[in-house]
């Protein structure tokens, strides 16, 4: 037991090349996403080290989208990605111009 009675689990996370994917993930991906480019993939361990998941990580031109398979290598979900919004420039506050202070002519004395 670990900490206030709590089991903790440290997990891996680590990339994979989609060849090294399970078959079957490599299928689905290639049946269902036909067209789109596999960007990356990555392997989510336990501590045991046994697989608990995979996200694997397509796009087609500004479509981005997280595939997630079981470790059973079933799908699960898609999610897609936000694309990144760029960011919006503060408004500008412009005062309006200082007045010049009057001309004071310094020849006339009293």
């Amino acid at each position: 037991m670990g900490l206030f009675g709590i089991t903790l689990f440290a997990q891996n996370q680590f990339e994979v090349s989609f060849k090294d994917l399970p078959k079957d993930i490599q299928k689905y991906v290639t049946k269902n996403y036909a067209g789109f480019k596999v960007d990356k993939a990555i392997q989510q361990d336990s501590k045991k080290g046994k697989v608990d998941y995979y996200d694997v990580y397509v796009s087609k031109g500004t479509d981005k989208t997280i595939l997630t398979f079981d470790k059973k290598d079933e799908f699960v979900k898609a999610t897609p990605v936000a694309a990144a919004v760029a960011p919006v420039a503060a408004p500008v506050t412009v005062a309006p111009p200082i007045p010049k202070p009057a001309a004071v002519d310094t020849t006339k004395r009293k």
